[in-house]
C-alpha cells in the first residue's frame, strides 16, 4: 500500500474518532490546570492514552533547569514535588527520523467566568478554559497517534507526544524534558493558530522596570523626587524604543502582511505610592516587548537599559534598575525551504489545511527546541488565538481533526512508515 493510501487509512480514522476526541477533550477541561494544579489534567490525559494501548510516562520537572539560562522565573513558584510533564512515544523501529508533537495542557486562570471548567458542546464547538490554548492541541495529537495504530502503522522514526506543564509562565516544563534528552530530529508545537504553518514565532520579553525617588510631603514637594514621574519618564524612553524596532526591524519576509503589528511595547502593572499627599520614592513597573527573527533578546536587554541610561534625566540614569526575571522568549525561524516545512506543506492539502507559511506575532514553548536542542520547530494547532485566554474560549472539533491529520500525515511522512 502506497503512503498516500496508508494517509488516506489514517485520514478516515480520524474522522471516526470525532466523539472519542469530543469526549477527551471535555473531560480534560474539566480540570482548572493553573500553574501547579496541572497534574488532574496530566493524569486524565495519561488514562485516556493508556486505554487506547500506550505506555504514556509522567516524567517529573528537573530542579537542575533553575539554572538554565532558559529557565523562567516568576513570583509565587509552586512547589515542583508530584508535577512533571506527560511522554508518550510511538514506533521507531526502522530507521527513519524523528519527530515530537508538543502541547501544554497548563492553562491561564479563569476569574470571572464561572463556568469555564464546566465544558459544553453546542454542535462542533466545544467551549470552556483550555479548550483552544491548547487542549485542543493536546488532543489532536493524541487522536493523530491513535489513529496511526488503530490503522496498524508504525513510524520507522520515533514519534513521541509531550504534554507538557509550565507554558503559560515560560516553558519550563519543555525546558525540563529537552534538557533531560528528550529530544528528536523535528518538533511541531501545537497552539490555536488557527491551522497555519508557522516556521517563525516572534519572541516575547518580560521586563520589571524600577525607579527610585525622595519621600517627602506634599507641601515640601519641590524637596522630593517622584519615582512615579521618574518611571514615566522611562516608559516614554521605551515607547521610544518601540518605535526604532518598528522603524528598523519589521520589514521580515515571514511577518510582512500580517494583520496585528508583531512589534509592540506594553506597560502592564504600575505599583507605587503609600499615601495620595506623599511623594513616592519607589515606582515598579512591569511589561513586555515583542519582536521578531531579525532582533536577538540580548542586544534586546541589553539596549532597553542602555536607551534609558542615555536618554534619562541626571537623575533617572543612575536611579533606575531594568531585569528580565520572568518569560524570556526569544524569537526563531526556520528557512521556507527547511525539509520539515516541505514536509508539512506537501500534506497540508490532503489534511485540509492551507500549504501557505508565515509568522506567529505571538511566542510559545517552540523557540526552546532550536534554542536548548538545536531543533528545527513548527508551530501548527487548532483554535483562533482570539478565543485564547478569553470568557469565550472555544475550539471547532472539525478543525481539531484536521490538526489530528495533520500531525499523523507530517508524522508519516517525515519519520516514515514500517
Amino acid at each position: 500500500m502506497s503512503l498516500n493510501d496508508l494517509q488516506t487509512k489514517v485520514g478516515e480514522r480520524i474522522e471516526d474518532l470525532k466523539e472519542h476526541a469530543a469526549d477527551v477533550l471535555m473531560d480534560i477541561v474539566k480540570f482548572p490546570s493553573v500553574c501547579g494544579e496541572e497534574m488532574g489534567a496530566v493524569e486524565c490525559m495519561k488514562d485516556a492514552i493508556e486505554s487506547s494501548g500506550f505506555s504514556p510516562e509522567i516524567i517529573p520537572l528537573d530542579p537542575a533547569i533553575k539554572s538554565h539560562p532558559e529557565y523562567s522565573h516568576y513570583t509565587n513558584e509552586p512547589s515542583w514535588e508530584g508535577r512533571g510533564n506527560l511522554v508518550t512515544e510511538y514506533g521507531g523501529d526502522g530507521n527513519g527520523k524523528s519527530l515530537i508533537l508538543n502541547a501544554h495542557l497548563d492553562v491561564v486562570p479563569a476569574e470571572g467566568w464561572p463556568e469555564a471548567y464546566n465544558p459544553k458542546r453546542d454542535g462542533d464547538i466545544i467551549t470552556g478554559r483550555g479548550s483552544c490554548d491548547d487542549k485542543g492541541g493536546v488532543v489532536a495529537g493524541y487522536i493523530a497517534m491513535k489513529a496511526m495504530k488503530d490503522c496498524s502503522i508504525e513510524t520507522s522514526g520515533k514519534l513521541s507526544l509531550h504534554h507538557v506543564i509550565d507554558e503559560e509562565t515560560g516553558g519550563n516544563g519543555t525546558l525540563s524534558l529537552l534538557n533531560g534528552g528528550y529530544t528528536a530530529d523535528a518538533a511541531i508545537v501545537a497552539e490555536c493558530n488557527d491551522n497555519v504553518i508557522n516556521p517563525a514565532n516572534r519572541g516575547a520579553l518580560w521586563f520589571q522596570l524600577s525607579t527610585t525617588g525622595i519621600s517627602t510631603h506634599m507641601g515640601e514637594i519641590d524637596n522630593g523626587i517622584s519615582a512615579i514621574e521618574k518611571a514615566n519618564q522611562a516608559i516614554d524612553i521605551l515607547k521610544e524604543y518601540e518605535k526604532y524596532l518598528i522603524d528598523n526591524f519589521m520589514d521580515h519576509h515571514y511577518f510582512n502582511g500580517l494583520p496585528h503589528r508583531p512589534i509592540q511595547l506594553c506597560i502592564g502593572m504600575i505599583q507605587s505610592g503609600e499615601w495620595p499627599s506623599m511623594v513616592p520614592d519607589r515606582c515598579e513597573v512591569e511589561g513586555g516587548i515583542g519582536f521578531l527573527p531579525n532582533k536577538d533578546i540580548d542586544d534586546i536587554k541589553e539596549e532597553l537599559k542602555q536607551w534609558i541610561r542615555e536618554r534619562g534625566d541626571d537623575w533617572l540614569k543612575e536611579h533606575f534598575d531594568i531585569r528580565y526575571d520572568k518569560l524570556h522568549n526569544a524569537a526563531y525561524e526556520i528557512p521556507p525551504d527547511h525539509p520539515l516545512v516541505t514536509c508539512m506543506r506537501k500534506v497540508a492539502p490532503d489534511a485540509g489545511i492551507s500549504d501557505h507559511i508565515e509568522g506567529w506575532s505571538v511566542s510559545c514553548d517552540a523557540r526552546l527546541f532550536p534554542r536548548v536542542a538545536k531543533m528545527p520547530v513548527i508551530t501548527l494547532g487548532p483554535g483562533k488565538l482570539v478565543h485564547a485566554h478569553s470568557a469565550s474560549e472555544q475550539v471547532e472539533m472539525q478543525e481539531m481533526l484536521k490538526t489530528a491529520k495533520m500531525y499523523a500525515f507530517s508524522a508519516m511522512e517525515w519519520c516514515g512508515v514500517v
